[in-house]
């Protein structure tokens, strides 16, 4: 990672042991941390496949990901949302979208507000593709929203039962449509 952020790279992905000292420089030239944590779910059934000590206990994992990503935070990194689901889950996180929710979920967890985490899976994550019409609601924007019936704020766990989705202007479901699952 020290490496990649003094050769001036946009992002780096995961980020497992950053230093001070790279983080500084991840914030001297913007460079984004793309965190891909996992929710304790999501590790559970990492571990169960996994043989590193990385995922054992998942407890650990969990504070080493708390300690990077709020330090990141707080010496004022970019972190965008990053979820890492390529590979297959049992129910009920065989849905990789319900896999990733609980990764990003995990943001939570690991001390990230709600707002910080909605922006780095919206506004940040729109960054690091260089897309200014994803992740905001401004004119000319993509018209790519998501309804709930409980604020996400005050409720993460809302996230995980959208009741309306909107995707290029057109419903997906919700409303006259299917249920959103």
């Amino acid at each position: 990672a020290r490496l990649a952020a003094d050769a001036g790279a946009d992002t780096i992905e995961h980020g497992l042991e950053l230093s001070k000292e790279t983080l500084a420089i991840m914030k001297k030239k913007k460079i984004i941390l793309v965190a891909t944590d996992y929710g304790p779910a999501t590790c559970g059934q990492i571990a169960k496949r996994d043989p590193r000590p990385d995922f054992h206990p998942c407890s650990n994992y969990v504070k080493s990901m708390s300690k990077r990503l709020l330090a990141a935070r707080n010496q004022g990194v970019e972190v965008a949302f990053g979820s890492d689901m390529y590979f297959a889950l049992d129910s009920p996180l065989d849905d990789r979208g319900r896999a990733s929710l609980d990764s990003l979920l995990a943001y939570i967890e690991e001390g990230f507000t709600p707002v910080q985490t909605l922006r780095a899976a919206t506004s940040s994550g729109a960054h690091v593709l260089g897309r200014n019409d994803l992740g905001v609601i401004t004119p000319g924007a993509r018209a790519d929203l998501v309804a709930y019936d409980a604020d996400p704020i005050k409720n993460p766990k809302t996230l995980l039962t959208p009741v309306l989705v909107i995707k290029d202007g057109v419903i997906v479901c919700g409303h006259d449509s299917e249920k959103c699952n």
